[in-house]
């Protein structure tokens, strides 16, 4: 008896089995899937590896939807959507569609027999690149609607989207700054660009000693993400280190120069999007180089410097 209730409400919920399948993209060109980790607080269990397959911001998004019935059931439409969402984890889980594109497949009906249905989204914006943050989510999905009298059945599945820009025609002349204390340590940063293309090469410069009158201990550089909270009701500024290393272990001497280099292939690609001021009005990534130097009494002295980050078209 149990288990015949048990598949009664099955049949409600689950009429049939659904495969998504979404063609390859054919923008792509290089990492065609990116592999995620969720961590334990977002998945519900041990840390998961997710693998999604990865597009641009300006293609179509097409493909085929195999629906097979466990027994015959009527229907009252059957859709497919694109969905676009900001997830937000402050207060539980939250969620704000910023794209919802739906076509319908079928009209009222009755399935008996596998059916497929083909489905293509073009020209639909998808103005944020995928992101997974420490406080939200940007994620996109092909959505399936099977609408029935009693209980709709949804199921998605999931892809990975990159915004890609034709650089800015603009002169990067980079940045030159000085950082230290007067008669104690004097040094400048330069770095030789502050528009990076995320998609290959690497942030470059070079650390001048100008003046040194202190045993120098070591000398850190960081790059963070980092994530502002444009809500007034929680407001918040996170900061997570992408990539660190030590680049001095012992005091130089002066006018030494020493270069600093970070390339992005040593980040997991999924942790860096394009920087964004303003997403949604709610929120905003950016990122940082941080340098942090301390001499054998602990002192520490420290700059820090925002670059931006674009994807350039390959």
């Amino acid at each position: 008896k149990k288990s015949s209730i048990m598949s009664f409400f099955k049949s409600l919920t689950s009429p049939c089995e659904v495969d998504i399948q979404i063609k390859e993209s054919t923008e792509v060109k290089q990492e065609k899937n990116v592999h995620i980790k969720e961590p334990k607080e977002k998945s519900g269990e041990e840390e998961k590896i997710e693998i999604l397959p990865v597009y641009t911001n300006t293609e179509t998004i097409e493909g085929t939807i195999t629906l097979t019935p466990l027994k015959q059931f009527s229907y009252k439409a059957i859709k497919v959507a694109l969905i676009g969402e900001l997830n937000e984890y402050y207060e539980g889980k939250q969620t704000l569609e910023f794209v919802n594109s739906s076509n319908t497949l079928a009209g009222v009906g009755k399935m008996t027999d596998v059916t497929t249905f083909e489905f293509s989204f073009k020209n639909i914006v998808k103005k944020y690149e995928s992101y997974r943050g420490n406080n939200f989510d940007i994620r996109y999905s092909i959505r399936v609607t099977i609408c029935r009298s009693l209980l709709n059945m949804n199921e998605d599945k999931e892809f990975w989207v990159r915004k890609v820009v034709h650089h800015p025609q603009i002169e990067d002349k980079g940045m030159s700054i000085k950082v230290g204390l007067p008669n104690i340590v004097l040094l400048k940063m330069t770095y030789f660009k502050m528009i990076h293309d995320c998609y290959k090469g690497f942030i470059e410069g070079c650390l001048r000693f100008e003046f040194v009158n202190v045993r120098i201990d070591r000398a850190v550089i960081t790059l963070k993400r980092r994530e502002i909270s444009k809500n007034p009701d929680y407001p918040f500024s996170h900061d997570e280190v992408l990539f660190q290393y030590e680049i001095i272990d012992g005091t130089p001497y002066a006018e030494e120069e020493i270069p600093l280099r970070i390339y992005f292939d040593a980040i997991p690609s999924w942790k860096l999007m394009p920087t964004e001021e303003t997403i949604e009005d709610c929120y905003g990534v950016t990122y940082h180089v941080h340098l942090a130097l301390w001499d054998i009494k602990k002192t520490r002295y420290f700059k820090q410097r925002e670059l931006k980050l674009i994807r350039e078209l390959p």
